[in-house]
């Protein structure tokens, strides 16, 4: 049996459909107690201590609708983070990847595949640095590599 037991802290909802719409949470692959949450307009946010302590918004989120994680890219240690919502002040939704811990977020693409359907799932390779998978609200999935990597 599974001893359940329930975290001090949980991250924020800033709108009150945020949390149980867009809310995900998940655990950093590699990294025990450390969970990440997306609230949708209250963007990003983590824990390390399994919510033993408050929750750390990830700078530069906006809103957070979907995320998930890949394998490091080549120059760093941290996993990527892939996130589908908006970032750095950008008016529009887009898929936007993290290789620093979400401490900055880079824009990949505002219509992946030429398809402006809301993502509503995604998730990063875990043996393939730059590729991510991602599933559209209606219109089936696919994925992105990033073509700078060498295969």
């Amino acid at each position: 049996a599974t001893a359940w037991l329930e975290a001090k802290f949980a991250p924020p909802c800033v709108e009150s459909n945020d949390c149980h719409v867009y809310g995900q949470v998940q655990a950093e692959p590699g990294s025990a107690g450390h969970l990440w949450a997306s609230v949708g307009a209250g963007g990003l946010y983590s824990t390390v201590d399994a919510g033993a302590s408050e929750w750390q918004k990830a700078p530069g989120v906006d809103e957070a609708r979907a995320f998930g994680f890949g394998a490091p890219l080549p120059d760093s240690t941290a996993q990527t983070i892939f996130l589908y919502g908006r970032a750095n002040g950008d008016e529009t939704f887009g898929l936007y990847r993290s290789s620093d811990a979400g401490k900055s977020w880079l824009l990949l693409s505002a219509a992946p595949l030429g398809i402006y359907n809301a993502v509503t799932t995604l998730t990063g390779d875990q043996d393939r640095p730059g590729r991510v998978y991602i599933g559209f609200d209606g219109n089936g999935f696919g994925y992105g590599d990033d073509p700078t990597l060498r295969r």
